[in-house]
């Protein structure tokens, strides 16, 4: 295997592709030893929690781990090295905040096990939400030269039953901005999914958040919630492959929809976003599904014969709509 040279910057990634080209999907057959919190509806947060500990902790037969392994091979500066081994001594406990971020992001905290007081940096904008009063569960570990630690994989941010009470609290604003902010880069992150030349339904819903699969099984009547995500995807793309299926679903399209569908079928299948929503309306798609959509793009992406996401045209990467490829055929013969 052939990386570029390793840097403090760019360790993460690289990291990421190892483990990715050598263990593939492996880690997530350890799901069940991982010793932390797994209670997650979301699978990605599920799988950032076990590649965590399956890189970080877990020891092999010879007792070593995987960025054991990943130094090792790609490392020759001793001081990196040795910088990057430190996030093996993961410490998990109930941190209790004594500062809000300073400046430098730094937060400082209690150990609840301990008592033993922590400077600990919190990375990017989630330092909003370390403030001072409130704990949070998780891990951390030793980073910087000064003894500064850093937070790593999943926390749990708590927050007292007082301060949710409380009307007058900052919290309430607070909290409210926040979700909203979070919501709106969740849609961001989930309407950037790479879209292939020619993507099936299964590898488009498997990068679609659990939350858009649960709302697409909604739309089409799948009564299927109790599933696994793998499940459910399997069952969305077989029933929208099947002509008999789609043609009970095309007979409820109104008007719109359907010149909707035709345009993008015109256009090979994918067309840019933007002209999409010029040409049958603004789409009204937000991050929560829970509310029936009342726009022609959002009902379409709503019964998965829409996915949104981001493709390279030319020499520029554009957001686009685009209808699964083995979708595609099917769906142009029901419309006519």
């Amino acid at each position: 295997m052939i990386l570029p040279r390793v840097t403090e910057e760019n360790f993460i990634d690289l990291l990421g592709q190892y483990v990715s080209q050598k263990y593939g999907t492996t880690p997530l057959d350890f799901s069940n030893a991982c010793p932390y919190d797994m209670d997650f509806d979301d699978e990605e947060l599920v799988h950032k929690q076990v590649i965590t500990w399956f890189v970080y902790e877990r020891k092999n037969a010879f007792g070593r781990t995987v960025v054991d392994e990943f130094v090792d091979e790609f490392i020759d500066d001793e001081r990196l090295g040795s910088k990057i081994l430190q996030m093996k001594n993961l410490m998990h406990d109930t941190f209790f905040i004594q500062r809000s971020a300073d400046a430098r992001n730094i937060i400082l905290v209690t150990a609840e096990s301990t008592g033993r007081t922590f400077e600990v940096e919190i990375m990017g904008k989630a330092s909003d939400v370390y403030k001072e009063g409130r704990e949070f569960t998780g891990r951390i570990h030793p980073w910087h030269e000064d003894g500064t630690y850093r937070v790593a994989g999943i926390t749990r941010i708590l927050i007292s039953d007082e301060e949710l009470l409380d009307r007058n609290s900052p919290i309430m604003p607070e909290m409210s901005k926040l979700h909203k902010k979070m919501l709106q880069e969740f849609q961001e992150t989930a309407e950037s999914i790479a879209i292939s030349a020619k993507p099936k339904a299964v590898t488009l819903l498997r990068k679609l958040p659990i939350e858009w699969v649960n709302g697409i099984c909604d739309s089409l009547n799948m009564d299927i919630w109790w599933c696994p995500k793998k499940e459910k995807i399997e069952q969305i793309a077989s029933a929208l492959t099947s002509k008999n299926f789609l043609e009970q679903v095309v007979a409820y399209l109104s008007e719109d929809e359907k010149i909707a569908l035709r345009f993008v079928l015109k256009k090979g299948g994918s067309v840019k976003y933007l002209d999409l929503c010029r040409r049958v309306g603004k789409d009204d798609t937000e991050w929560e599904w829970f509310e029936r959509s009342s726009s022609t793009v959002g009902r379409l992406r709503r019964h998965g014969l829409l996915v949104v996401g981001k493709k390279k045209i030319k020499t520029r990467s554009y957001k686009v709509a685009v209808i699964p490829a083995d979708v595609a055929g099917i769906l142009e013969s029901c419309l006519r």
